[in-house]
Formats: structure tokens, C-alpha cells, sequence
């Protein structure tokens, strides 16, 4: 099969980090939290997501009348 470099039989796949061949190693962790509470009903926007995130996990940690 073509590994993730297009070459037939590399046996390449891409890392956790999406990197060709990588070991891992390149990753980088963004968190953070929304604390505002005063913000009214409505859309918002809380951040941007980097191009090429993985692993995305956005957790409700209180009931809120928002939605996610």
C-alpha cells in the first residue's frame, strides 16, 4: 500500500501530530478556559481552532443556558 508520502510500499503513516513519518514529537497543546459568565444569550465567539487540530476536546463544565 502508498504510505502517507505517496511512495508505494514505504510503509510510512502520519503521526499523532500529523506529521509524515514523525515520531510524535512535533505536537503542540493549546487550553484554556472561558470563565466570563456575563455574557448574554447569543452566539460568541470564544477562540479559533488551529488549521490542523486533532484531538479537539470542548467540554461544558457547568450547566449553562448557552449552547457549545
Amino acid at each position: 500500500s502508498e504510505g502517507c508520502d505517496g511512495v508505494l510500499g514505504s510503509g510510512l503513516v502520519r503521526d499523532r501530530c500529523g506529521v509524515c513519518g514523525g515520531g510524535d514529537g512535533t505536537c503542540e497543546r493549546v487550553t484554556g478556559s472561558f470563565m466570563n459568565t456575563s455574557v448574554p444569550l447569543g452566539y460568541h465567539k470564544i477562540l479559533d481552532i488551529p488549521p490542523g487540530a486533532t484531538a479537539i476536546n470542548i467540554t461544558e463544565r457547568r450547566a449553562s443556558p448557552n449552547y457549545l
